[in-house]
């Protein structure tokens, strides 16, 4: 059984790790994850040479109860083969067998990291006339400038949990329905990415909400398999971004000002 501690007490100085959306049910032996849940890892230890001799926990995001768990379950939830810069365990080098990577992909997907971005299609025209699949990269991320490194950190772990989770499960889900509603995708990540430069200004916190909403959105919609009960969403869908498109110009214009001001 799994150990469950009460996180945050100062005799514990829990630091956190990364964070993983749960892809498909999958049942260890000392933990059960569920499809579509967000899991934030942490560990009690900065044992770097043996890493199976610190302490491991993990969290459904928004929760407060952790879970002692295996290193080895850890690890194979880091679904990437790219080195970290901000992962003093290397967990990526640490494999303990030449598949575990392979294995884990139909179940977890890291979010956040480094050296990915999330990717949005679209589709796009030539001369009017020959269609043809934009590719559109986005990283949206809060450097360390003037916030400090607590609120610059649990921002992050904010965006991976609730605008990177949604769009894997969405792609996971129903790839097509991001090309139909790819440019309101698109525009809130844009939008989303230049408040990230400037944390100290606008409520950041209250900008992913307004994304989350609109990815969840989305991704409820793809979870509904009846035609008909589809096309009454649609209508619901489309007047949903009617409203969503305005406010998002009112904040861009908005943060236009604000940037505009400070050029001055």
């Amino acid at each position: 059984m799994s150990k469950n501690i009460l996180p945050l007490e100062k005799e514990l100085p829990i630091k956190y790790m990364h964070t993983v959306v749960c892809l498909n049910d999958i049942y260890e032996r000392l933990f059960s994850f569920k499809k579509g849940v967000v899991y934030e890892f942490f560990r009690k230890g900065d044992n770097y040479i043996h890493p199976k001799e610190n302490k491991y926990y993990v969290k459904a995001y928004g929760t407060d109860i952790y879970h002692e768990v295996d290193f080895r379950l850890v690890h194979f939830t880091y679904t990437t083969k790219e080195s970290d810069p901000e992962d003093p365990l290397d967990l990526y080098r640490r494999r303990y067998t030449l598949f575990d990577d392979e294995k884990a992909r139909p179940y977890f997907k890291l979010l956040g990291h480094p050296s990915e971005s999330i990717e949005i299609t679209r589709y796009k025209k030539f001369l009017g006339l020959v269609k043809y699949i934009e590719y559109n990269y986005f990283k949206p991320r809060v450097e360390q400038d003037n916030i400090s490194s607590e609120e610059c950190s649990l921002l992050n772990r904010e965006i991976k949990a609730k605008v990177w989770a949604p769009i894997e499960l969405l792609k996971k889900q129903n790839k097509y329905l991001i090309l139909e509603f790819s440019e309101s995708i698109i525009y809130a990540l844009a939008t989303l990415e230049n408040f990230c430069k400037i944390p100290d200004v606008v409520d950041l916190k209250s900008e992913i909400d307004k994304v989350n909403e609109l990815l969840t959105g989305y991704y409820s919609f793809s979870l509904s398999t009846n035609e008909s009960f589809k096309d009454k969403k649609t209508k619901e869908m489309k007047e949903f971004l009617e409203k969503h498109h305005s406010l998002m110009s009112s904040l861009n214009e908005n943060i236009k000002n604000l940037t505009d001001g400070r050029k001055m």
